[in-house]
């Protein structure tokens, strides 16, 4: 416990110089005692879990990243995932959500993260192409363009599944033939 206590203490320390929340949040983050921490003491339990809180605060996050409003957006989709269930869609809706914002932000580790979370616990199968789509630019970006190719073939052929062939005449143009990002 004393090592946690020095780790919580020197991030403490830091924390005016950090800019904001995400900044702040980040830093705990890497820190795997905090996060073993939160893990065994302050997660939300699965009797706690409300699809219609989560669902709540996907709608807010989701009205908020329309107007751009990104840092506020994210602590709604953060609120949406830990009220979320793996029993719905609800916490699967929320990551992809939240991979939107990060993306936006150019967290590209993050956007990448949350959407392998996301098709983990059971993200609707008809919209999969979405996050690969997202996931193939985010891989793009990083320089990862066997993995990128690999994501855009899954996405063609996802849309081809989910009988959205209309949807391919829009994509040239947002990149799958050419993925101009």
């Amino acid at each position: 416990m004393d090592r946690l206590q020095n780790k919580v203490e020197t991030i403490f320390a830091n924390f005016s110089n950090l800019e904001n929340f995400n900044q702040r949040l980040d830093v705990f983050l890497t820190c795997d005692e905090v996060v073993q921490f939160v893990r065994d003491n302050m997660s939300i339990k699965e009797s706690e879990k409300s699809s219609e809180k989560s669902t709540h605060h996907r709608n807010a996050g989701n009205g908020l990243f329309k107007k751009k409003a990104d840092v506020k957006a994210l602590e709604e989709y953060n609120l949406a995932v830990l009220y979320g269930s793996q029993d719905d869609d609800t916490l699967s809706l929320a990551l992809a959500n939240r991979s939107a914002v990060l993306y936006r932000r150019h967290e590209y580790e993050r956007t990448l993260d949350d959407i392998g979370l996301a098709l983990e616990v059971g993200y609707p199968a008809h919209l999969t192409y979405k996050l690969l789509e997202r996931r193939a630019r985010a891989f793009h970006y990083l320089g990862e363009k066997e993995k990128r190719d690999v994501d855009i073939a899954e996405m063609k052929l996802k849309i081809d599944d989910a009988n959205l062939g209309s949807i391919l005449a829009v994509f040239p143009r947002n990149g799958v033939k050419h993925f101009a990002v």
